[in-house]
């Protein structure tokens, strides 16, 4: 035969996290670690706006493409 019990509700069951718990505050103490150089970065822009000015891009929204005459 099965018990029928009820769970305890959430708030019941723990206290809720407050906001100035301090072990919520994670601080990395590392500097973020640099993926691209700044040349790479550059290469990357300047592909892509070669890419834009010979492919183009097809916008299906009528709102988008007023958007764009507009600019």
């Amino acid at each position: 035969m099965a018990r029928n019990r009820k769970r305890p509700r959430r708030s019941e069951s723990r206290p809720a996290l407050q906001p100035g718990d301090s072990w919520l505050r994670i601080k990395n103490p590392y500097p973020p670690i640099a993926q691209f150089s700044e040349d790479e970065i550059e290469a990357i822009h300047l592909a892509s706006l070669n890419l834009l000015r010979d492919k183009g891009i097809k916008v299906l929204s009528e709102e988008a493409r007023g958007h764009y005459r507009d600019a």
